[in-house]
């Protein structure tokens, strides 16, 4: 039996900003005609939270949050692999836990890969310069370069333009990445 569809919005931010920014009012919208699973970045367990697995609630109509908990230090070179795989996994295990059927996943954090083994249209969403601004945000740029590859070689295509929708993203975010790279 098919559970009720779901796009899977890996999120560039949490939910819960101060500022709603462009992937939480997008996700507002899309929510009025699709339900939305919102990953958030992982962030780092410490001391005094309440528990280092996922959680997952209702924040919005429409829309279920997923909260990844990683070890500290999610951007250092061994941890990332390490919050990579716990990322992924917290995705799949909230499909699975809510019970519905990706019909889409779209990624919009730097250091997120597509989910292996999640169905669904995969649309990469690059919001800013990410190469240019990854050591202000504390991101190897060599590792966001390795995951922007890696993910415009695993982005769908858009077969029929006339029916599809997908995000352009600028060629001046794309200095640095090599057609051929993807």
């Amino acid at each position: 039996m098919k559970g009720a569809e779901v796009l899977v919005w890996i999120a560039g931010t949490r939910w819960d900003e101060a500022v709603p920014g462009t992937d939480r009012r997008l996700v507002t919208a899309v929510a009025k005609r699709c339900r939305v699973l919102w990953i958030d970045p992982p962030i780092p367990w410490r001391p005094g939270r309440r528990t280092p697995t996922p959680r997952i609630t209702e924040v919005a109509a429409g829309v279920t949050r997923v909260s990844v908990i990683a070890p500290p230090g999610v951007t250092r070179p061994g941890i990332r692999v390490l919050t990579a795989a716990i990322l992924e996994r917290a995705v799949l295990d909230a499909v699975r836990e809510i019970k519905v059927e990706a019909i889409g996943v779209l990624v919009s954090f730097p250091l997120a890969s597509f989910p292996k083994g999640l169905a669904g249209t995969k649309i990469l969403y690059v919001t800013d310069d990410w190469l240019g601004g990854s050591e202000q945000l504390g991101f190897s740029k060599a590792a966001v370069h390795s995951v922007l590859v890696n993910n415009l070689k695993d982005a769908d295509k858009n077969p029929n333009p006339k029916d599809t929708y997908y995000v352009v993203v600028p060629a001046s975010i794309m200095d640095g990445v090599a057609m051929n790279d993807y």
